[in-house]
């Protein structure tokens, strides 16, 4: 699994659970995903993706599509998954899957307006988590910012062993070294927010309000 479908979920949970009644949580969770589409298809541009225009653009609309999809058709499924009784699916009990069940869709003025604003965040979020681990800056498309060229061109070396005649060698980009940092340190908040979530019924509380996004 791509480290980022976990990773830059943190700061979209973060944001839900400080403004709980303001965001969508799915449209924000898949906008911080949608950024890097262009790992599955060619036809996207990490430029374009990666940029203010691309998250107006492409984030924003396919985020509300998908996010309509995931409650209506993903969701219970998801959730039927994890409460079938086998040892393998216990970690999704654990971090609330089976609670998706009470995701709620009204397709009203009010989903699209919220649902689009957090798109936007969930983008930028991805963005700006991605700024600091990749040798360039694309978010003022079609201008490609370089980052400092000392960051770009470190490469850190660890040496090198040699079995059986094969020499493996450890070494790293800088801003690779940096993106692996962030996973290690996003991963575990992310599990952290799935599973506070699940431990204080969160999602369906989210979801009883009457003027409930879903």
């Amino acid at each position: 699994m791509p480290s980022f479908l976990i990773s830059h979920q943190a700061p979209a949970f973060l944001i839900k659970l400080k403004y709980p009644k303001k965001i969508d949580l799915v449209a924000i969770c898949i906008g911080t995903i949608i950024p890097d589409l262009n790992l599955f298809s060619s036809i996207l541009n990490r430029n374009f993706t990666h940029s203010f225009i691309g998250i107006i653009i492409v984030t924003v609309p396919l985020t509300i599509f998908l996010s309509i999809m995931f409650i209506k058709y993903l969701s219970p499924l998801i959730s039927w998954i994890s409460v079938q009784k086998y040892f393998i699916l216990k970690p999704l009990r654990f971090f609330g899957l089976d609670d998706l069940k009470y995701l709620k869709l009204q397709l009203n003025k009010k989903f699209f307006l919220i649902a689009s604003y957090s798109a936007l965040l969930g983008g930028l979020a991805h963005i700006l988590l991605d700024m600091p681990s990749h040798p360039h800056i694309q978010f003022f498309y079609p201008i490609i910012i370089e980052v400092p060229i000392l960051i770009e061109n470190i490469n850190l070396y660890f040496g090198s062993i040699t079995i059986f005649n094969i020499q493996i060698t450890f070494e790293i980009m800088l801003y690779s070294l940096i993106r692996r940092i962030w996973d290690l340190v996003l991963i575990p908040i992310t599990l952290y927010f799935l599973r506070y979530i699940k431990k204080h019924n969160l999602i369906q509380k989210w979801n009883s309000y009457d003027e409930a996004i879903h």
